[in-house]
């Protein structure tokens, strides 16, 4: 995920139960994963893609020189990245590699797959920050996840350029290219650092009689805004956002993603009509792309901070859950099997051990379920 210039730190809302005023969210749509599409190699592309990540300085002069210059990782012997998918340096855009990954999501009981997305291949600066445009790996993603029968919701990213009314081109654009024609529910998007834009822009957009609005058109949607500060809540709520996530890993981070404050944000979406997606983490680690980031980093520990996530999350009885990330590798955040692997320079990356590559699948798929029967026990005794 995109530096958002804070210690570093989650389409479709369809039907939990079913609250005034808030986009109602089904046992089916209720899990999420974050998923990224920003990976290529030689094979299938003709050049590595993100592996090869830059190592990032600090965007305070001071403290970047305290760090040596940046460089670039080299695959296939070393990549930007903490740990080594078992797959092996992949590619997006291999077709047979994304359905393997569907099926991972599926075992784990993830009934929706949330594609980052950079913006639209007419618009110049529509890349991430490593140069990579994903609109085209995101159409494999979405094909390949309708063919495991996941949904496919959308991660607006934050593009350069990226305002109101590009955004309203995206979501044009969206709805042209992906939208699922035998699905009547509305796309719903999460929108990453979209404090980036004013409020009042935003309501141009999100609410009804606005000039760029889409309430009560073919493309409305339910949109969802990232919480990282406590006065976020108020201004989503005042732009007309549909509901509100947390997304970063690091537990004690930011206000959004510390799980003691959840309660909290439950209290004012819940207040205001708003649905609140809590986003859980196996652990955090960008420091081999970030090395002056440490203070973000949350260890693993086999599992532990994965179930304290997703416990903190469902003590908060969210109106759903998603999973940050299944394969984040440069912040460390992924679910997706890892096997070890030793650099060209010798150094080990992270693995799962004592766990096997799979331990996370099989956590999320029992967490999942435990949080499913948690809603359906809410329901019963309405």
């Amino acid at each position: 995920m995109a530096p958002c210039r804070l210690p570093l730190l989650c389409l479709c809302l369809a039907a939990l139960l079913a609250r005034p005023g808030r986009p109602a969210v089904s046992d089916d749509d209720a899990v999420y994963a974050f998923f990224y599409s920003w990976y290529g190699n030689p094979d299938v592309d003709g050049e590595w893609r993100h592996w090869n990540h830059t190592v990032l300085q600090h965007w305070d002069p001071g403290v970047a020189r305290a760090w040596p210059p940046p460089t670039a990782f080299e695959p296939p012997g070393d990549a930007g990245a903490t740990f080594h998918p078992s797959r092996g340096w992949y590619s997006s855009r291999d077709d047979a590699v994304l359905d393997d990954q569907m099926r991972d999501l599926v075992r784990s009981n993830v009934r929706v797959v949330v594609a980052s997305w950079w913006g639209r291949p007419d618009v110049p600066d529509a890349m991430d920050g490593q140069g990579v445009r994903t609109d085209d790996a995101v159409r494999h993603l979405v094909d390949a996840g309708r063919r495991a029968g996941l949904r496919v919701a959308f991660h607006s990213e934050p593009y350069p350029s990226r305002t109101v009314d590009s955004v309203r081109r995206d979501i044009d654009y969206l709805h042209e290219q992906y939208k699922d024609g035998s699905d009547a529910r509305r796309m719903t998007i999460f929108v990453y650092d979209s404090y980036q834009i004013a409020e009042g822009d935003w309501a141009r957009l999100l609410r009804p009689g606005g000039d760029l609005s889409i309430r009560g058109t073919r493309v409305d949607a339910d949109v969802i805004g990232l919480a990282v500060d406590r006065h976020h809540l108020r201004e989503l709520r005042d732009a007309g956002f549909d509901g509100v996530y947390t997304y970063f890993a690091s537990d004690g981070a930011t206000y959004g993603s510390t799980w003691s404050n959840w309660a909290d944000i439950r209290r004012f979406t819940e207040a205001h009509g708003l649905a609140f997606v809590a986003c859980v983490a196996p652990g955090y680690d960008d420091t081999r792309i970030r090395p002056w980031n440490g203070a973000a980093t949350r260890p693993r520990q086999n599992g532990r901070y994965y179930e304290r996530s997703w416990h903190a999350a469902m003590a908060a009885r969210p109106d759903a859950i998603a999973v940050t990330s299944y394969n984040e590798f440069g912040e460390g955040t992924q679910i997706e099997p890892c096997s070890p692997f030793t650099t060209t320079s010798g150094a080990a990356l992270l693995d799962y051990s004592p766990g096997d590559p799979d331990l996370y699948l099989r956590l999320t798929a029992a967490f999942a379920a435990e949080y499913v029967a948690q809603r359906q026990q809410a329901r019963a005794e309405l």
